[in-house]
């Protein structure tokens, strides 16, 4: 992918995500239902709102949020890596190893691809 697309990807998969944690929140708490206080409510909303701005900065290819992406996914890599290190039996810790290298891509692809963003523009964001 050239011209920076693969950031559009990640902007869809970003959307997704946003996408199975609401089937999580609605299907998957069907037999103990999440009292929705003020703080359950203001966790979530501002959880859609980064998710959200950060999938439409990625489709703009925006520095910010190739930024926050990789900070996201780099903290779950790092976090899968070392709890395979130590507290998970051995076939779980060589899959959570792997998927913890595949979730450090971004990093990596947004180090390569650092040039072909932009921190504004004339587009919207």
């Amino acid at each position: 992918m050239q011209n920076g697309n693969i950031f559009k990807v990640f902007g869809i998969l970003t959307f997704i995500f946003q996408l199975l944690m609401v089937f999580t929140l609605i299907i998957g708490n069907r037999r103990e239902p999440i009292a929705f206080d003020i703080q359950v409510i203001t966790r979530i909303s501002i959880f859609f709102f980064l998710t959200t701005t950060t999938g439409i900065g990625l489709m703009y290819r925006r520095k910010w949020a190739a930024i926050s992406f990789s900070l996201a996914t780099l903290s779950f890599a790092v976090w899968l890596i070392i709890g395979s290190i130590w507290d998970v039996p051995f076939p779980w810790n060589l899959n959570n190893f792997f998927v913890g290298a595949i979730f450090l891509l971004p990093v990596f692809i947004t180090v390569n691809l650092w040039s072909q963003l932009s921190w504004n523009g004339k587009d919207i964001l």
